[in-house]
């Protein structure tokens, strides 16, 4: 019984209720999806690795990147067209060609209301302004400078011009003396062009100037070559009478146009004066003693005597000058013109000062006169300033009492490219 029982339950269909056929129907699907989607990952992770490892087998020289450019995609075209190429480098090089001109044109503006100068000082004081047309220095000159260097550097064949304006007094002395006197300058403030003095005193002096041609105190130039240019305190009294007297030398005064310089050296400056070299001293000397024997009608034997005296006396201390003089003081009294009156060189206009005695100077041994003030009156006519100036070598006497200055203008042409 029991096996039929079983047997029938066996054998009966496979019927459900409607909810356990929808549990089913609803299972199944699910059941079957998820299986798919374990699968399909499965598979991508498959082919992520076959393909990694065909990449990593893969050699480098077969990568390969495509790089596209969007964004100057137009200029790209004109550029691939030859006719719009050439238009594009024509519009750009005529931009720059108007840029170029109009810079220009505002640059030659700006110098012509502003040039462009380079402003330079000498050593020696002078303000040298450079432009591109011509160098111009301006410089102060004392008129007590003998040979004063500008520092204002030519070259042969320069041309130049010059000006100045000042005025210089040539003796402080006279000046004072007038001025305490409350009288009317004798000697006048002159100018560059200097001034013409009349007199046999003047006459004779005029003789001796470095420009005996042109009137006293008027501005001189004198151009001096590198290695002779005056550039240290002593200079004056070591330069060779020769050199202080070149030929070079031009007369200046207010203004002076179109100087060519004949060669290369340094500007210096002075004023037309006589500078007491030895030889200038003793040429002067001997037309001063013709003139004393003129005056007085006494003989002139003597002569070669007293000039060989006077030529005798050195810069250098020594016992030949003290004989020199001695002897002069001798012959001044055999000529008998220590018998004349002083009023009688002054009424002439002639007379040179008395040999200066003043006080002995402790520090300074060199400046100590060699004759007592009885000697030198004792001397006088015959020893005089010119036989003191000889001995102490005082080349700039008649140029340390100037007074005055001048401003000299330098203008050169610069020569054009």
């Amino acid at each position: 019984m029991g096996n039929k029982k079983n047997k029938k339950w066996a054998e009966r269909p496979n019927v459900h209720s409607p909810k356990d056929q929808d549990w089913q129907q609803k299972d199944k699907p699910m059941t079957n999806n998820r299986d798919e989607q374990d699968d399909a990952d499965t598979d991508k992770d498959k082919d992520r690795t076959s393909d990694a490892d065909e990449s990593n087998a893969r050699p480098d020289k077969e990568r390969k990147i495509k790089i596209e450019i969007v964004k100057y995609e137009k200029l790209v075209e004109i550029l691939k067209d030859g006719r719009s190429t050439r238009r594009l480098l024509l519009a750009v090089l005529l931009i720059i060609v108007v840029l170029f001109l109009g810079l220009t044109t505002l640059a030659l503006s700006i110098k012509h209301f502003f040039p462009y100068n380079t402003i330079k000082t000498t050593q020696y004081g002078a303000v040298v302004i450079k432009s591109e047309e011509k160098d111009v220095a301006y410089w102060l000159l004392n008129a007590s400078g003998v040979w004063a260097n500008s520092g204002f550097v030519v070259k042969k064949g320069d041309e130049l011009t010059i000006r100045s304006s000042g005025a210089s007094f040539t003796a402080v002395h006279h000046l004072v003396d007038d001025a305490k006197s409350n009288k009317e300058l004798n000697d006048k403030w002159v100018g560059a062009d200097g001034q013409e003095k009349r007199g046999e005193r003047d006459s004779l002096r005029a003789l001796f100037r470095l420009a005996p041609n042109y009137p006293e105190s008027m501005l001189l130039m004198q151009i001096f070559p590198a290695g002779k240019e005056n550039n240290r305190n002593n200079w004056l009294y070591e330069q060779n009478e020769e050199d202080l007297k070149a030929g070079d030398m031009i007369a200046i005064g207010k203004e002076s146009r179109n100087i060519v310089v004949p060669r290369d050296g340094t500007l210096h400056f002075m004023v037309n004066d006589i500078l007491l070299t030895d030889e200038t001293i003793e040429k002067m000397y001997e037309r001063y003693f013709e003139k004393l024997c003129e005056i007085t009608k006494k003989d002139s034997t003597n002569k070669t005597e007293i000039l060989k005296r006077v030529e005798m006396i050195r810069k250098d201390p020594s016992t030949a000058n003290c004989q020199a003089f001695q002897k002069l003081i001798q012959l001044n009294k055999e000529c008998g013109f220590n018998n004349m009156p002083d009023s009688i060189w002054k009424e002439k206009g002639f007379a040179f000062a008395k040999y200066p005695t003043g006080t002995t100077d402790a520090k300074n041994k060199k400046n100590e006169p060699s004759l007592t003030s009885s000697q030198a009156q004792e001397g006088y006519p015959l020893i005089t300033e010119l036989l003191y100036y000889k001995e102490k070598g005082f080349r700039d006497a008649w140029y340390a009492d100037n007074l005055g200055s001048f401003l000299i203008v330098i203008e050169r042409k610069r020569e054009k490219p």
